[in-house]
């Protein structure tokens, strides 16, 4: 969205409904990719190097969210994503309530947020 290639990117977050995470380990298994499926916090990572990918429970870390959604193909791999406007409130939101890192929110809400 920020459309800034000086941004170095080390994660990718997804927001997954809970109910396809039983479907997606399995299907992470059958890649024998390695994971951590995190109960208490509602996540799968699956990490490689300084890479991460995070998929987040939708109904646990955003149950307030307006889920508005828009749909991405990549190389007709069709995924529904949130809208820019709901980010940027998922943004602003992580700012506010972050823990481990609201700073770093915050410039992504601002960075996000000079491109709206």
């Amino acid at each position: 969205y920020t459309k800034d290639k000086n941004l170095e990117v080390h994660d990718i977050d997804f927001l997954v409904s809970e109910e396809k995470f039983k479907e997606i380990v399995e299907k992470i298994k059958e890649k024998k990719i390695k994971y951590t499926n995190s109960k208490k916090w509602h996540t799968i990572i699956i990490e490689k190097g300084e890479l991460k990918v995070e998929l987040d429970s939708i109904e646990f870390w955003q149950k307030d969210l307006s889920k508005k959604f828009e749909e991405f193909s990549f190389n007709g791999f069709k995924v529904r994503v949130v809208s820019f406007n709901s980010l940027l409130k998922i943004y602003k939101k992580a700012a506010e309530v972050s823990k481990d890192n609201p700073e770093g929110n915050k410039k992504k809400y601002k960075l996000l947020k000079a491109y709206q």
